[in-house]
């Protein structure tokens, strides 16, 4: 099995366009560089993995847009056969209604994968529903037999997928550092990949990189 995970662009929350407390994150689109940034990328990727692959995405506008982006610059459409499946399971991690860097004291004391945002949801509590969706994932590779997989989603969402699908420590999911906008992290069998991070039996992550040791805590 070949799993290839990527980021959506840039949006315009990160941009600094829109506030999504203001605007409702799951409304938020790609910002215009955000568009070039999924067409560079998509400009990498073989059509011919997608035409046999289990799509999902998030349900996220910015994570929809980017995987109907990648399409469009592939040539691609539902007229090969190509369905997205867009599952909740994949939406990004909830930081809740307050104001984040007041938290960022408290994250420091109870732990970046285990702290809970006021209104909102932990990595730990990402990580549940992100298992929950590998499972579905899965029994659907199982029942239609195909082997690829490409997935359209969220920085947290990728650590935690990657953390469940290696038997991740929580001290190794804090040490990865957050994809890049449209960085695509691929799971695979170890000796098909140039180089992996995380190895788990025949299995290897390529397009992780470890954090920095003065890092911040950061979603």
């Amino acid at each position: 099995m070949i799993i290839k995970l990527m980021r959506h662009g840039e949006s315009k929350t990160n941009s600094g366009e829109l506030l999504a407390a203001e605007y409702g994150d799951y409304r938020i689109p790609l910002s215009n560089k955000g568009e070039k940034q999924v067409c560079a990328t998509s400009a990498k990727l073989e059509p011919d993995f997608f035409r046999d692959a289990l799509v999902y995405c998030s349900p996220f506008l910015r994570a929809k847009q980017t995987i109907n982006l990648v399409l469009k610059t592939l040539l691609l459409d539902t007229k090969d056969d190509i369905y997205i499946h867009e599952d909740i399971r994949l939406r990004e991690i909830d930081t809740g209604y307050g104001n984040r860097k007041e938290q960022q004291r408290l994250r420091a004391v109870h732990g970046l994968f285990y702290y809970r945002y006021e209104g909102g949801e932990s990595p730990a509590d990402c990580f549940d529903r992100v298992s929950s969706f590998i499972d579905s994932m899965m029994r659907q590779s199982q029942r239609t037999r195909k082997k690829k997989v490409f997935i359209s989603c969220h920085s947290m969402v990728i650590r935690c997928f990657v953390m469940r699908y290696m038997h991740l420590t929580v001290d190794e999911f804090n040490s990865i550092e957050p994809p890049d906008h449209c960085d695509v992290v691929t799971i695979a069998p170890k000796d098909e990949l140039p180089k992996s991070l995380f190895t788990y039996g025949q299995w290897g992550s390529h397009g992780l990189r470890q954090r920095k040791k003065d890092w911040e805590f950061s979603p």
